[in-house]
């Protein structure tokens, strides 16, 4: 009897032990959203493999650069049309507008998140954190890339190239980059380091979010919020020429504030917000916007066959509804993650793995570094003789794995010292469990 009642006690005591792994345990409203940093992994993934095919000129027609090494006809200059005509010209487009949503998210959290719907430290505690955690590693980038142009012999040059796009460096570029105004020019979005225009866009919606965006949110409601900003930054392209409203990116205001939204309504406790939430089929919605995304653009095609999407571009309407779809897409995702035990064979399980945490805690740092080095790399293999369809394989298999590791380097050197006490936190314990 001894016996059976020490099997009982112990098939008891295994049995609460199975189920005690298994009872989801629901996270807490605090804590971090990992499959955020999935998100930017697959964003900055997407727009370094579209520049890296184009470090050969290859695709730069929008930057008037005419390629002088043409593919080729044999297997690899196939396989670099597949790859960036089918895939990365696709894909990496969107990674930037992405970024552009899940920075309205990510932003929005910490005011939806409290119980006071205020920024920590105010606005003026605001601005330091943004200040303190952007403008350092943004200067020395960009002081980077203006050394490496001035001295390395080839990149003060013009060759038909995707660097061309970065030359010549005037003064009054270097100004506008300092100073963020570089989006009010094409001529200055596209030099020095071309893939940093967005910063210029980010760095205004920053300066938005506290004076324009939050107000409307607390006085109208996210839904309204929306509505507004669309509609201001949608009109102004009548009162300006349409290549400096494409510089200039006004939208994406409306693409942020849209990625707010959705931070809103997957953690405000405003009853609004609480009924959008439990209401809506946010998968099926997300689906919905990206399907109509991608058939807009057809559809006009068919519908207006004289349609020149180069005489005017359909991004400023076309972007909204990507943005709607990743708003939908990332309520979808939180949903999911409040329920404590995440899918095995499921996209947020994905998104949250290690690797891509690791990852996406450092695409700041990949995003601001990875063409001045590609670019560099692009003369060290073309001093070297590896020109054409040879170049490819060392760019892609030795000199992206160069330019990930220079932008580790570079982050635990120059981006990690100005990172909030929060995310140092976070990073190491990340590290130490990867």
């Amino acid at each position: 009897m001894a016996i059976l009642r020490h099997s009982y006690s112990i098939a008891l005591s295994t049995q609460e032990s199975a189920k005690a792994t298994t009872t989801p345990v629901t996270p807490k409203p605090t804590q971090r959203l990992d499959f955020l940093d999935g998100l930017r992994a697959f964003a900055s993934i997407a727009v370094l493999f579209m520049h890296a095919l184009q470090m050969q000129g290859y695709g730069t027609d929008r930057f008037g650069i005419t390629p002088i090494l043409p593919l080729g006809d044999g297997v690899i200059g196939d396989m670099i049309r597949f790859l960036y005509d089918d895939i990365f010209l696709r894909v990496g487009p969107w990674g930037v507008k992405l970024f552009v949503v899940l920075s309205g998210f990510s932003l929005m959290l910490g005011v939806a998140r409290s119980q006071d719907e205020q920024i920590r430290g105010g606005v003026q505690g605001y601005f330091k954190r943004r200040i303190w955690r952007i403008w350092p590693p943004y200067y020395i980038a960009l002081i980077i890339a203006i050394i490496l142009i001035l001295l390395v012999p080839g990149l003060n040059i013009k060759r038909g190239v995707y660097n061309d796009a970065n030359i010549p460096i005037t003064w009054d570029s270097v100004v506008a980059h300092a100073l963020f105004i570089h989006t009010l020019s094409p001529h200055w979005a596209e030099s020095i380091n071309d893939s940093q225009w967005t910063l210029g866009v980010e760095e205004q919606i920053y300066l938005l979010f506290p004076l324009f965006l939050l107000p409307l949110w607390r006085r109208f409601g996210s839904v309204n919020m929306v509505i507004i900003t669309t509609a201001l930054t949608l009109l102004l392209v009548a009162f300006i020429p349409f290549h400096n409203y494409e510089a200039l990116h006004p939208w994406y205001l409306a693409m942020w504030s849209i990625g707010a939204m959705g931070a809103s309504i997957a953690f405000s406790r405003r009853p609004n917000e609480i009924r959008w939430r439990e209401q809506v089929p946010w998968l099926a919605l997300a689906i919905g916007a990206f399907a109509v995304w991608q058939g807009a653009k057809v559809l006009v095609r068919l519908l207006v066959p004289s349609f020149d999407p180069y005489a005017f571009n359909l991004d400023p309407l076309t972007d909204l509804i990507f943005a709607v779809g990743c708003m939908a897409l990332f309520i979808h995702l939180t949903q999911v993650w409040r329920r404590g035990v995440l899918p095995r064979w499921s996209l947020i399980n994905l998104l949250s793995s290690p690797i891509l945490g690791a990852y996406g805690r450092f695409t700041f740092s990949v995003y601001l570094t990875h063409v001045p080095f590609l670019c560099l790399f692009t003369v060290i293999l073309h001093s070297q003789g590896l020109v054409g369809d040879v170049f490819y394989p060392w760019l892609l298999l030795v000199g992206v794995p160069l330019t990930l590791l220079w932008a580790y380097i570079f982050h635990l050197i120059v981006e990690r010292p100005f990172m909030s006490d929060t995310q140092k936190v976070a990073n190491k314990y990340k590290m130490q469990t990867t």
